[in-house]
């Protein structure tokens, strides 16, 4: 299973939603470990950070659909991405806009 941005403070497990940062970092679950592990992925371009998107994986790919740059007004994203879950690296298949 693997994870892309959300909402939170990287430095604390409290959860702290109105003053939570949006966060661009990727993670995987190790099932055989029964730990998350923080994913660096390949040098090039990748999604800006987002919370509230859409993920779809299917074989040795994660799909993320949009999502919120930004609390409050504006911030909507209506873009695409592919992540190869081999290489870990980014592919935009459909730049959008921002809503």
């Amino acid at each position: 299973m693997v994870l892309f941005g959300g909402r939170g403070d990287p430095d604390t497990e409290k959860h702290q939603h109105k003053n939570s940062n949006v966060l661009g970092d990727l993670w995987e679950f190790d099932y055989k470990k029964r730990k998350w592990e923080a994913i660096q992925p390949s040098a090039g371009r990748k999604p800006s950070a987002r919370f509230l998107a859409d993920f779809a994986e299917h074989e040795e790919t994660l799909l993320v659909f949009g999502g919120d740059e930004e609390s409050g007004k504006g911030g909507r994203l209506d873009d695409l991405w592919q992540l190869n879950l081999t290489t870990y690296a980014w592919t935009e298949l459909h730049q959008g806009l921002r809503c």
